[in-house]
């Protein structure tokens, strides 16, 4: 187990000082459990909104729109089928520079790496230097995406990355969630308990 982290922080660049790198059952389980994260440190100053895009998989679509508290935008995608960032930038100014809409603010934009109906892979690079200006945190659904490129997750700043085993030529049955630590909102025994959880499937 300690090997095969080692070989994913590597792969990725996620250093092990920087970065948790948990398993898991597969890519959906890896996005609930930052759905569950961003639930547990909500407070009552702020209403948190995510910002997904109609590119998503289920797995990056359905998790944000049945967790308690918060509210769900979706971008638009171009005429060639990429995240239109101008819209992205005017939501995030809105909502976390101007206050337009009161409480709310969005807290995480999570897009798809790689879609596997359009063959497109969207500029994270340039996604995430839009989010963290205006104060965001990023989620890579790159389940589509580890197999075919190069991911940096370091050099691009990415804050939660997801993944299956299964999309990486590896067994079906495991996946892999990458977080900067301290981003994951889990008590010492929660957090335990998901450990042990992805690592029985050795």
């Amino acid at each position: 187990i300690d090997e095969a982290t080692s070989i994913v922080a590597a792969v990725l660049n996620a250093p092990l000082s920087s970065y948790d790198v948990a398993y898991t059952s597969n890519t959906t389980e890896a996005i609930n459990l930052v759905a569950e994260s961003l639930h547990n440190e909500q407070n009552p100053d702020v209403e948190p909104v995510v910002v997904n895009t109609f590119l998503e998989h289920n797995s990056n679509e359905l998790p944000w729109r049945t967790i308690g508290g918060l509210s769900l935008i979706r971008l638009s995608i171009d005429e060639n089928g990429f995240v239109d960032l101008n819209e992205l930038e005017t939501h995030l100014r809105a909502f976390n520079v101007d206050h337009a809409h009161g409480k709310q603010r969005i807290q995480l934009v999570t897009v798809s790496g790689a879609s596997n109906v359009l063959g497109v892979y969207n500029d994270l690079t340039a996604i995430s230097a839009i989010v963290h200006q205006y104060g965001a945190r990023l989620l890579v659904d790159a389940a589509q995406l580890v197999a075919h490129r190069k991911v940096d997750v370091a050099q691009c700043e990415i804050d939660y990355l997801a993944f299956s085993a299964h999309k990486a030529y590896a067994p079906f049955g495991a996946g892999v969630l990458v977080a900067k630590q301290g981003l994951l909102h889990f008590s010492p025994t929660e957090w335990e308990q998901i450990r042990a959880s992805g690592e029985e499937n050795v």
